[in-house]
This record gives structure tokens, C-alpha cells and sequence, in this order.
């Protein structure tokens, strides 16, 4: 995990998930494949974690490289209880 307060997209199936992470890695960016939260849904089940100071960039470059996403969240986790809001 990246830390206590994240960014994370969802997809519409985990051929674009595994494409964004790909993309990002290869640009030295630090992100991780994990499951979509329950409360967010997504057909794939999957997502890319990513530092949330990120996101403009982030979803700049996805755009680019049309790559489809649904949907960009930031995640903040407080001990037990995780706030999640789409952006």
C-alpha cells in the first residue's frame, strides 16, 4: 500500500487495469494492482493504486494512451474506518 491516504481507479475489465499498470510502472510511477473496495463497484473487481499528489498527471497520461478508466477515487484510511470519495 501506498500510505494512509491514496488514489485508486477502477476499470471495466482487467485488460485496461493490467494495460494502466503496465503504462505506469514503465514510467517509474509507484503503483499497485488491488481489489475495488465493495463499496466501489467495478466490473473487473480489480484497480491501480497510486499516490493521490499524482492524479492530474496520472489520469493525463491514462488519457493519452487511451487507456478506459471508470472512475478515479481518493481513499484515506483512519485505523479501521476508510473514507472514499470519487474525484
Amino acid at each position: 500500500m501506498i500510505g494512509d491516504e491514496y488514489g485508486l481507479i477502477s476499470f471495466d475489465n482487467t485488460h485496461y487495469a493490467i494495460k494502466a499498470e503496465k503504462l505506469l510502472k514503465d514510467r517509474n510511477y509507484s503503483v499497485e494492482m488491488r481489489p475495488i473496495p465493495p463499496s466501489i463497484s467495478a466490473d473487473c473487481g480489480f484497480g491501480v493504486e497510486f499516490d493521490i499528489k499524482k492524479i492530474k498527471e496520472i489520469k493525463k497520461f491514462l488519457e493519452k494512451n487511451t487507456v478506459q478508466t471508470v472512475g478515479y477515487y481518493h481513499i484515506i484510511k483512519n485505523g479501521n474506518k476508510k473514507t472514499i470519495e470519487k474525484v
